[in-house]
């Protein structure tokens, strides 16, 4: 008995001591280590993150609850010579503390596009090159064109930010600190805004110009300020800061070239209008004096081609003797032409170099440099060598020669000015910039200092020029609507021939008065017809304008 009992309880023992029940042991050890384990790395990763990297995070998490605003500065404003804005800036959104975080800029006078230009958001390029003292904000509204474009650093002003603490939801708990933004600084242009809204009303509503394609550009001449700045048909500013894309889109594609600023991009021969600088030019060679005369034969033979007088073309009839002051008032072509021949045309490209032709002017806007040809320039693109016939068109302002209306502007005003050449001017010149940073007086004096060098030292040949212009607006001369004007002024007619089959170009320059000028104005109109029947009348309309707006009598 006792035995068997024995015996089941070794059993027993033997059945506890087993394989599986080992296998069990093992996996409480392997699963307690495993345990170990984890729990040693999390107190690593802990120690890691709230010791070792614990600032980094603590730092994160203020991030993540503290929110940037950008404030967005208000443009400056842009004035005309007189004080009167052209352009406003207003607030288009505020936040909840009245702070601004964007802004719009409409333009009160939409005359002056070509000139004062417009803005726009900027694009990666705009960010990429932005290179002015106060950064560029990517949704802050930076000039494209114009005075807009070309002063941008001076007008965006300096941005702002507000730091905001948000919970997790994103939503604004308090304000933890502001950075005003600072407003840019103004601008006073020399333009005359009401006087460059009057011609474009007029050009907009008449008849006749309408349809027409103008360039109208005027100076004050002693200080060469731009008065008048027109290029028509023209567009309004406001369609590209607003971001009218039909709108921008129609002006992209208008055939009339809305966009095209005829004022300085554009180039045209100048025609009789480059008399004054042939005429100053013979007369200081001494190939001429002021007594020389030469028969106006109604035609000049060179070979196969016959030159004309337009006189003879028009009317069959002839000026008889000419001399230089005859020649200016009935721009008589014959003159000129044997003029320029014994000139030569390396002395003509002289002088049209020295009178600011075939380069820019500097003014500050984009221009074009026209065109003085030479023998070389023809070899190398037309593969011709350079004829009489040549030096004969170019005399007369025709041929290859190509001008803008600015650059005929400067031009003649130095016969205005008791000849000197200045550069244009953008702003006004009685300007001390009082209050401004040192950076931004200088840039803005730059455009408003006045720049004049003297061309022409001799006297008695720029009077003898100005007496021929003088005669050109008198009876007997060419610039008809000024024949017994209030105050005398001195003009020039020029007729240049564009393409065949098509109506010429028309000029008219004219300063006023005399003996005291205060105005020199420049008129094209694109393939119209004569000067004298088209630009000149346009030209008198402005100068009466003038007249009105300036209280001269």
């Amino acid at each position: 008995m006792f035995k068997e009992i024995k015996s089941k309880k070794l059993k027993t023992e033997l059945r506890f001591y087993s394989l599986s029940d080992y296998a069990n042991l093992a996996g409480v050890v392997l699963f307690c280590s495993v345990l170990f384990f984890l729990f040693a790395v999390f107190m690593v990763r802990l120690f890691n993150l709230t010791v070792v990297k614990g600032e980094y995070y603590s730092k994160l998490s203020e991030e993540n609850r503290v929110r940037q605003i950008d404030l967005y500065a208000l443009r400056g404003s842009i004035y005309d010579r007189k004080n009167f804005a052209i352009t406003k800036s207003f607030v288009a959104d505020k936040d909840e503390t009245d702070k601004i975080l964007s802004s719009d800029r409409s333009y009160i006078f939409n005359s002056a596009g070509h000139l004062v230009g417009y803005v726009g958001l900027p694009s990666e390029s705009d960010l990429k090159q932005d290179n002015c003292l106060n950064p560029l904000g990517s949704e802050q509204l930076v000039g494209k064109m114009g005075v807009e474009k070309l002063f941008d650093c001076v007008l965006r002003g300096k941005n702002g930010k507000k730091l905001l603490e948000v919970n997790s939801l994103e939503e604004p708990q308090k304000v933890l600190a502001v950075e005003e933004p600072e407003k840019g600084y103004d601008i006073r242009l020399a333009l005359d805004i009401n006087l460059q809204t009057k011609v474009f009303e007029y050009l907009s509503s008449d008849d006749f110009y309408k349809d027409k394609k103008v360039a109208v550009v005027a100076l004050k001449p002693k200080t060469a300020e731009i008065l008048l700045y027109l290029s028509y048909p023209s567009f309004d500013p406001n369609a590209f800061s607003v971001n009218d894309k039909e709108l921008v889109n129609f002006y992209l594609k208008d055939k009339s070239e809305p966009m095209l600023d005829r004022v300085a991009n554009a180039v045209y021969p100048p025609g009789s209008v480059f008399k004054m600088l042939v005429a100053y030019s013979a007369l200081q060679e001494k190939v001429v004096d002021k007594d020389t005369k030469i028969e106006d034969t109604g035609v000049v033979q060179l070979g196969p081609r016959e030159y004309t007088n337009w006189l003879f073309t028009k009317y069959g009839r002839t000026d008889g003797l000419v001399d230089v002051v005859k020649a200016l008032q009935r721009s008589n072509d014959i003159y000129f032409y044997k003029v320029g021949e014994l000139l030569g045309w390396q002395k003509i490209r002289k002088y049209g170099l020295m009178f600011g032709l075939g380069k820019t002017s500097g003014f500050g806007l984009p221009e074009a440099k026209g065109l003085l040809p030479s023998d070389f320039w023809k070899r190398e693109v037309v593969k011709e060598r350079w004829f009489t016939g040549d030096t004969y068109n170019l005399s007369i302002g025709q041929g290859y020669l190509l001008t803008t209306p600015l650059q005929i502007a400067n031009y003649v005003n130095v016969f205005a000015n008791n000849g000197k050449y200045c550069r244009p001017l953008l702003l006004k010149t009685d300007q001390s910039f009082a209050g401004y940073p040192q950076w931004v007086k200088k840039i803005l004096s730059e455009y408003a200092t006045v720049s004049c060098n003297k061309i022409i030292d001799n006297q008695t040949n720029l009077e003898t020029v100005i007496e021929g212009m003088i005669k050109a607006c008198q009876p007997g001369g060419t610039g008809v609507p000024f024949f017994n004007y209030k105050t005398q002024v001195a003009c020039k007619t020029g007729s240049a021939q564009s393409f065949t089959g098509q109506l010429a170009h028309s000029w008219f320059v004219v300063f006023a008065p005399v003996d005291d000028p205060q105005i020199l104005l420049t008129v094209l109109v694109e393939k119209s017809g004569e000067g004298s029947e088209v630009a000149a009348p346009l030209a008198k309309t402005i100068i009466d304008m003038y007249y009105q707006e300036t209280g001269l009598d």
